[in-house]
């Protein structure tokens, strides 16, 4: 599982978050990622609504949308269509975001499934894609880091410890 910056023309792949450069919409558009340079929305470019509004049109039931840190309603109708769409939310618990807005927004219109800290939601989201973060200690109250020091070594073992994130993804 690895989590890195959206690049154009990258295909969809289960096994990679993609998140979007800074100045650009991401767009899905055929499984591909498309980069729009459109004016912002609401004051942002990138809007994380057009990526989640594109990701439950093209995949419907099999997005998992994580809504970590951030200001203002990004992100809200995005989940809204993800869940229409059969596909899952995670949020970001109030306690520790840096900025509770985006979290918030999801939490407050009972779109996510689970909430909880970006440790655990890191879990959650090894678990639905078959496989465990490591390189971390379990007791770190850090969040995980993004790109190559997030990594996976293989499928999860079913009676790991973590009853409850399994049952969220589920």
């Amino acid at each position: 599982f690895a989590v890195r910056e959206a690049v154009a023309g990258d295909e969809l792949d289960p096994g990679v978050a993609l998140v979007a450069p800074a100045g650009a919409h991401l767009r899905i558009e055929g499984g591909r990622v498309r980069l729009a340079s459109s004016p912002p929305i609401g004051g942002l470019r990138p809007r994380a609504d057009l990526a989640l509004e594109d990701l439950a049109r093209e995949r419907r039931d099999d997005v998992l949308a994580v809504v970590l840190t951030g200001m203002g309603d990004d992100g809200l109708l995005g989940c809204e269509a993800v869940v229409r769409a059969g596909g899952q939310v995670l949020a970001q618990d109030s306690i520790s975001t840096a900025v509770d807005g985006m979290p918030r927004r999801v939490r407050e219109a009972g779109l996510a499934t689970m909430v909880a800290t970006p440790t655990d939601l890191a879990g959650a989201v090894a678990t639905a894609c078959g496989t465990r973060v490591t390189g971390r200690r379990a007791s770190d109250p850090r969040p995980p880091p993004l790109g190559d020091d997030l990594r996976t070594d293989g499928p999860v073992d079913p009676t790991a410890p973590s009853d409850a994130l399994l049952d969220a993804v589920r």
